[in-house]
């Protein structure tokens, strides 16, 4: 009798849940959610057999879901996955539907999977704790974990917008693609090399104006470009993807690049795995070199550079004796000056963020925070005082052959990170031998200025630098990167040595040494205190401008309420909360805790234990309906608190208000 009863005790906990559900029925749902069964019934109109694919958070009708229309469904051992954000095709739909059923009257031989994804792009950041387990990008996320397999797999992300890019005569009718972005533990990736030859190809047989987002491709390798949270999902999940952007007003220009797209897919044989490439377009010709490329031109610097100054520099000349001399005095000067340029550059993020903060949108001004700290202290601090103690050469050759070396050495140290960045660096080698002749300053200060010149895709990405990127690589930057920016600062701060040696700052011995030791330390510490008070006053102006820019307005009155129920049931609890909000809600995020290993026992909507203790968290996908209910049951013997986050939409932008409930146990 007793699993009879048990049995019994559990099918009408079940029904009392299932009654307790349908209260949903009176709900009236989103915008959102009525839009994604207004394209469920539009294609099934159209005479299409879509498919409705609940999202992973809530696995329920009342949120908003992915519409899928699935074409060669049955040949699936090849896939090209075309997702589009809900809300970018209202003004596209009949245009869509025309182009999927064009696409229907022709059997390609691989399968194509349309995707009219739900709430992606989400309002509500996630960059916090309280976020934690919440899907951003919740509807392509629950489109990739419903794959099978990702096997032979690539993604065409198309966004319809009508961003300020497009607003340019000459753009309007264009296409941006955007090839790259963060792939797993946020390192930067972009798509294959055979994926991107075909859009390009199609692109222009199509006759489609097309321009790429940062065409600097290694900007996307090193993670030094602010990547789109949707392109990034698909990346992070190993599918190829790559997005276009394109006018909302005239999408048929892109679908008919699109469409040549996927004719030539049927032929692609493999997506590939070459990532280290680059691309150039000249006169709306597409020129690629490959990473074989990149490889031959770095056995030939090699080879050049090695002849140029470790066997000519050395056989040649009448004071070649005096030169071999002289490198053997100051050869450690090179690792020397990487090691305590590296410290610097650490030691200034350290003090100016302490001043101005570790996390800033002002990427380029804190980098030349650091570089102004770390190049001043070495040429007025550590330079002098290793030149007085060791007694350096002060030749303009030795220099310049140093000068050479750490070009030389640049050139390899980079191409190991990305072999793509050997152009760069074989540039700036070049206009640092042609200056190893020069004796006068003016031309020795136009060299440097002309060194700068390969890093001006670098300087100009740093203006696109988001919180995130700045305090990776700048801000809160490892010992690790400051090397590498301390390698790429070496023939700069050599060349600055060689230009202040032409002044004779340095020639000097004995007591007027010491005293001109005692000048430069004065010096620094002035420099020190001036160039923090002046850092530290800009840095308050900035950030109080960004402050008052991003204040928002608290929510004066309640708008969120909460209605609890409680109905006690075989010495269990079930409970109901009814949410009701005055204003829209983007969000709810409901944790149940109570003293007990299992606080939630069974509920209508998933929930996670795992992320905190004796905690039941609900992190509920975007655009509930309202009022919205929840349901579950516990134990009921110790006290349950739920804990309410609702996002609410305001006119100021995205509100977070808070409520707790407490329900006390019944004892036995």
């Amino acid at each position: 009798m007793k699993p009879a009863f048990k049995i019994l005790c559990i099918a009408l906990l079940l029904c009392i849940l299932q009654t307790r559900s349908l209260l949903h029925a009176e709900a009236t749902k989103s915008a959102q959610a009525l839009y994604s069964d207004f394209l469920y019934d539009f294609f099934e109109k159209s005479g299409f057999k879509p498919e409705k694919q609940l999202l992973q958070n809530t696995l329920s009708y009342e949120f908003p879901y992915n519409v899928v229309i699935a074409l060669n469904k049955e040949k699936d051992k090849k896939k090209l996955i075309i997702a589009i954000p809900q809300q970018d095709i209202k003004t596209a739909v009949p245009v869509l539907t025309a182009f999927i059923q064009k696409l229907t009257a022709e059997n390609f031989d691989y399968r194509i999977d349309f995707v009219f994804t739900a709430n992606d792009y989400s309002p509500v950041p996630t960059a916090d704790e309280l976020n934690a387990g919440t899907y951003y990008n919740a509807g392509s996320l629950s489109y990739i974990e419903n794959l099978e397999t990702k096997e032979n797999t690539a993604a065409f992300l198309i966004r319809l917008q009508t961003d300020t890019v497009f607003s340019h005569p000459k753009r309007k009718n264009g296409t941006e693609i955007i090839p790259g972005g963060r792939g797993e533990y946020g390192t930067g990736t972009l798509i294959p090399r055979p994926l991107f030859t075909l859009i390009t190809d199609a692109f222009y047989k199509a006759d489609i104006n097309y321009y790429i987002k940062d065409s600097f491709l290694s900007l996307y390798r090193l993670g030094l470009t602010q990547s789109d949270p949707l392109i990034s999902t698909w990346l992070t999940a190993h599918i190829p993807a790559v997005m276009f952007k394109t006018n909302a007003e005239h999408p048929n220009y892109l679908l008919n690049g699109i469409e040549q797209c996927i004719r030539q897919y049927a032929s692609l044989q493999t997506v590939g795995t070459e990532t280290h490439y680059s691309i150039f377009r000249i006169f709306n010709r597409t020129l690629w070199i490959s990473e074989k490329t990149y490889i031959v031109f770095l056995s030939l610097a090699a080879a050049l550079t090695l002849c140029l100054f470790f066997i000519f520099s050395f056989i040649r000349g009448a004071h070649r004796y005096i030169h071999r001399e002289e490198f053997f005095k100051t050869w450690y000067l090179i690792p020397l000056t990487i090691g305590v340029t590296a410290l610097l550059l650490f030691f200034a993020q350290f003090i100016t963020a302490q001043i101005i903060g570790s996390r800033t949108d002002a990427a380029l001004f804190f980098l030349s925070v650091k570089t102004v700290f770390a190049v001043t202290f070495f040429v007025f601090g550590f330079f002098p005082l290793i030149y007085y103690i060791f007694k350096l050469p002060l030749t303009g050759f030795i220099y310049g052959y140093l000068l050479s070396v750490a070009g030389f050495l640049n050139i390899f140290l980079f191409a190991a990170i990305d072999i793509t960045l050997i152009l760069l660096f074989i540039f700036e080698y070049i206009i640092i031998y042609i200056s190893r002749t020069m004796r006068k300053v003016f031309p020795l200060i136009g060299c440097m200025i002309f060194m700068l010149l390969p890093f001006a895709p670098f300087i100009n990405a740093l203006t696109g630098f988001n919180s995130e990127l700045c305090f990776r690589f700048i801000s809160g930057a490892r010992f690790g990167y400051n090397i590498l920016f301390a390698a790429i600062l070496l023939p700069f701060l050599i060349m600055i040595v060689r230009i202040l040696i032409r002044f004779k700052l340095w020639k000097r011995r004995g007591s007027e040494a010491k005293s001109k030791i005692r000048m430069h330390a004065v010096f620094a510490a002035v420099f020190f205190v001036c160039f923090f008070t002046v850092t530290f006053a800009v840095s308050f102006v900035l950030r109080s401008v960004y402050k008052n820019k991003n204040a928002s307005q608290p929510i004066e009155t309640k708008a969120v309420s909460l209605i609890p129920e409680r109905i006690v049931q075989f010495e269990r609890s079930i409970f109901t909360l009814k949410l009701s909000s005055k204003l829209p809600v983007i969000r709810y995020r409901i944790e149940v805790r109570s003293q007990t290993v299992l606080p939630v026992l069974e509920s209508n909507y998933p929930y996670d234990m795992f992320l905190k203790p004796f905690t039941a968290v609900f992190a509920l996908d975007d655009y509930p309906p309202e009022p919205f209910t929840l349901s579950f049951s516990a134990q009921g013997i110790n006290n349950t608190v739920c804990a309410v986050t609702a996002y609410i939409k305001t006119e100021t932008g995205i509100q977070t208000e808070k409520l707790s409930y407490t329900i006390t146990g019944v004892p036995k």
